[in-house]
């Protein structure tokens, strides 16, 4: 116990606890600000419809939804995965003529992109889920330009909402949100970033001054004891 006293507490706290900390803090913090702004901004834009099962009209009659009673929970997460389909994506390519518009961004002027390339790039910045309890599909894309990613959102429910229109398999979708362009990007989330990067930062500050101040601790333990 007198080597731990001869040490002197004050100085292990501030000669060594507290530069290490600072040291890690400000390192954590600051290569967090460095990767969020640095990494590229994209928007996101949301779109949402409803999916109902309907029972067919007699002649003369139109079509009626059914009874809540009979609310199916598995339709709207089946119909979100056809949603997600190459076949409704290759429509909503071919609407917004994204084989030419893509390929001019990613190969240069006059470059094109063959359609099965093109959806699966269109397939990666889009997320279709069921809201829950409901008859609702949210659709989501991402893109780096604003204007953008509505457009590819509006283009996908409207294929989706076309290809149940012609089909006879007892559906019936309502397009109930349009999406509109973001004024604010999704991703990075700067000030969320910055907070968990202030928050690691001070906990492996913290950790790695007292484990290096318990180091020295031991240290000049074992030279009182040599």
């Amino acid at each position: 116990m007198s080597a731990y006293l001869r040490f002197k507490h004050p100085v292990i706290a501030l000669g060594i606890v507290l530069p290490v900390f600072l040291a890690v803090f400000f390192l954590v913090v600051i290569t967090t600000m460095l990767v969020t702004f640095i990494l590229p901004e994209s928007y996101a834009s949301t779109a949402r419809i409803k999916v109902e099962r309907v029972l067919s009209g007699d002649a003369g009659t139109a079509a009626t939804s059914l009874p809540p009673h009979l609310f199916d929970p598995y339709l709207v997460r089946t119909e979100a995965e056809v949603l997600l389909s190459d076949s409704i994506l290759g429509k909503a390519v071919e609407a917004l003529d994204l084989n030419t518009q893509w390929g001019k961004r990613y190969l240069g002027e006059g470059g094109r992109l063959k359609s099965s390339e093109t959806v699966l790039l269109l397939k990666a910045r889009l997320d279709a889920s069921p809201v829950r309890n409901t008859s609702l599909i949210q659709v989501r894309t991402y893109s780096e330009d604003r204007m953008e990613t509505a457009k590819l959102a509006n283009a996908v429910v409207q294929a989706y909402a076309d290809h149940v229109a012609s089909s006879t398999g007892g559906l019936r979708v309502q397009i109930v949100d349009l999406a509109q362009p973001s004024l604010r990007p999704a991703k990075p989330n700067k000030p969320l970033n910055i907070a968990l990067g202030v928050v690691i930062g001070a906990v492996l500050g913290l950790g790695c001054g007292v484990f290096c101040g318990w180091g020295a601790i031991w240290f000049q333990r074992k030279q009182q004891s040599a």
